[in-house]
């Protein structure tokens, strides 16, 4: 007998669920009751950033936040500091964009002054 779709999506997502549970824990002390906190301030910033009107600014901070959330849930200490450098790379990216997009609003701006 053939598998529906939707049946065949719902072992594929209790299997990973599975698979997730009974992977070995890597790097287990640094998903502790610090880290956690420390992952806390790391979200801040990113969060803040979400929050800033920046065209397709907020995808890599959000990627951050979820990859910290995953890491954190399955107490995989290696995922999170992966994950802490990608939000520090994300924060860097959103730094760029809003050093470099207010330099140039004030070119512009000092173009048409000239006018």
């Amino acid at each position: 007998m053939r598998r529906s779709s939707a049946e065949s999506s719902v072992f594929a997502a209790g299997s990973y669920g599975w698979r997730a549970l009974h992977t070995p824990r890597r790097w287990k002390r640094l998903t502790g009751r610090r880290m956690s906190r420390l992952a806390a301030l790391v979200i801040l910033p990113l969060a803040i950033a979400i929050g800033l009107p920046i065209p397709f600014g907020n995808l890599l901070p959000v990627i951050a936040i979820v990859m910290i959330a995953l890491a954190l849930i399955l107490k995989d200490g290696l995922a999170l500091t992966l994950a802490i450098a990608v939000a520090v790379v994300a924060l860097a990216w959103t730094s760029v964009i809003l050093w470099f997009g207010s330099e140039a609003f004030a070119m512009i701006r000092a173009g048409f002054v000239q006018l």
